[in-house]
């Protein structure tokens, strides 16, 4: 009697690719910290340079974006070529697909950067600021500010 059955190699490869992480070797997991509440979205987004609207992810063109659940604010970028990126962030809390900003342009939702630089009028967002590298950045926390 065998208890075992014999496996063929071809089986073998399938049942070990089928264990291999969902994405690829060049994902980029982000998660949010600091919402003030857990109302609305998270807007993500990867950029590949400073112009394209940087670091607006409701109006400019980002390279990669993502829109997560505020109660689960984490998600993954797949397939990004190895390379130099920024990463931003805004708690969408209304759903208006932008921040809201105040008079001066400003923005009230609360933002975020990867390497969390602190935030204001006398230190605005830059690229460099934000600059990650990838494949060498597997994952990143970006901590919510809120200016106003």
């Amino acid at each position: 009697m065998q208890l075992i059955p014999s496996l063929k190699p071809s089986s073998v490869a399938i049942a070990l690719v089928a264990m291999l992480p969902a994405h690829g070797a060049n994902a980029l997991d982000v998660t949010i910290t600091g919402l003030r509440n857990t109302i609305g979205d998270v807007v993500m987004c990867v950029w590949r340079r400073e112009d394209k609207g940087f670091p607006n992810c409701g109006t400019g063109q980002p390279f990669k974006k993502l829109i997560v659940a505020a109660t689960s604010p984490t998600g993954t970028f797949l397939d990004l070529p190895a390379g130099t990126y920024a990463v931003s962030m805004f708690h969408d809390e209304k759903r208006l697909g932008k921040p809201e900003t105040n008079l001066i342009g400003a923005p009230k939702s609360g933002v975020g950067l990867a390497n969390n630089p602190k935030l204001g009028l006398t230190n605005l967002p830059t690229f460099e600021k934000a600059r990650i590298t990838v494949p060498e950045t597997k994952a990143i926390t970006l901590e919510t500010q809120y200016l106003f």
